[in-house]
């Protein structure tokens, strides 16, 4: 397996108005990751696009993508959608074409094209983010509410963990210029610990918009050749488990899930312990980390996945500290779904992975964990069905 470097990446701004067409996002964040590198279009050999299926109609996606950027005919655009893990799969695909030897240049790129329409009315249970039958009924908020209720109930935490989860993604995130939250006060803490409808908006994720990001990955051959400085290589892998919600519930399909149910994610235990293995890496050796928060239990209920932390013990490590700065493990080091914004299937995992780099490459500004060498990414989509864990290190090669 060749190791696979990243050379740049972009994010673009907030603010894009409803009526901005798709290819404007995309070409903003392609172009914007092309400058300062000695490539241009025609260079890239391959790629893939995470994107927000409700808002796209047009077929052959793929083509029409790589039409937009101005990409050589032979160039393939995989396009991709796995709900808010996307963007994960997109990079995912890009990965392999790269680490199999296949290609040396590839792009990734994802993005979310929000319009007028009421995302929660997607997320009803006979939507089309969803299956009646295999959602039991139940909406994405009923779930998600579920999954923390059940958490709390039987590791014996009230709300504060989640509160004090969400109290250090929002410092974060107004150390991130691009963030939602960015120049904004803090919440109050009676805000945040308020067991209401309101409190529980405070502790979950923010809506971001319209977004796109770019990530230009190289073969190592190519990243030699380059003469890339102090290179950052990556590693990525992915599990599912069935959407089926009854089995979240002792899965008798696979001997690793049946000791969990949704208040666990086995999906993340075996990503991470995939994808450590590949890059040569214990827990001990993590400096910082980005998982998908959409609420305050689902970022302790991550970390505890990724081996950070014992199961159970993610309340308590958070209460002390543990995701801060001065923390083990900083995690979600740019506000998190919570703070920075919740972008869905366009780009929360590669957002979180862009993050990891600029805190490896020491670009982080306020919040830049020191000495950082070694991050950790992780995304899902559809309740955990489907988790894309990654690694980044530096100055491997």
């Amino acid at each position: 397996m060749n190791k696979v470097v990243i050379y740049n990446f972009s994010i673009t701004d907030r603010g894009y108005p409803f009526d901005t067409p798709w290819r404007k996002i995309l070409v903003d964040a392609f172009t914007n990751c092309l400058d300062g590198t000695c490539l241009r279009a025609k260079d890239i050999e391959c790629g893939s696009v995470g994107y927000n299926e409700r808002t796209i109609s047009e077929a052959a996606l793929g083509t029409q993508v790589a039409d937009a950027l101005g990409l050589p005919m032979n160039c393939s655009m995989t396009p991709t959608s796995h709900a808010c893990a996307g963007g994960g799969m997109a990079f995912y695909n890009v990965w392999h074409y790269i680490a199999s030897g296949l290609h040396d240049v590839g792009l990734v790129m994802t993005f979310q094209c929000s319009d007028l329409f009421d995302m929660m009315e997607a997320m009803n249970p006979i939507g089309n983010h969803s299956d009646y039958d295999y959602a039991l009924g139940f909406s994405h908020m009923e779930y998600s509410f579920l999954r923390d209720k059940l958490y709390r109930e039987k590791y014996g935490y009230d709300l504060t963990p989640s509160a004090t989860w969400a109290q250090v993604c929002h410092r974060y995130a107004r150390m991130t210029k691009g963030s939602v939250e960015y120049g904004k006060d803090m919440p109050p803490w009676s805000d945040l610990c308020e067991d209401s409808n309101a409190g529980e908006r405070a502790r979950s994720a923010a809506a971001r918009g319209s977004t796109a990001t770019a990530t230009i990955l190289l073969s190592e051959r190519k990243a030699k050749e380059l003469g890339l400085a102090d290179p950052i290589t990556c590693y990525v892998s992915y599990a599912f488990r069935p959407p089926y919600y009854g089995n979240h519930f002792h899965y008798a399909g696979d001997p690793d899930h049946v000791a969990y149910d949704i208040a666990e994610q086995p999906a993340i235990m075996q990503a991470a312990r995939d994808v450590y293995r590949q890059a040569g890496i214990t827990k001990d050796d993590i400096d910082v980390v980005q998982v998908h928060d959409l609420s305050g239990f689902e970022g302790i209920m991550s970390i505890e996945a990724l081996g950070l932390v014992p199961i159970g013990e993610g309340g308590r490590f958070v209460i002390e500290g543990g995701t801060t700065l001065q923390g083990r493990y900083p995690t979600c080091t740019y506000g998190g779904g919570i703070a920075y914004g919740h972008t869905s299937v366009g780009s929360d995992f590669n957002i979180g992975l862009i993050e990891n780099c600029l805190q490896l490459q020491g670009r982080a500004d306020e919040r830049q964990v020191q000495n950082a060498k070694i991050g950790v990414c992780q995304a899902y989509g559809t309740h955990h069905s489907f988790d894309v864990v990654a690694v980044v290190k530096k100055g491997e090669i």
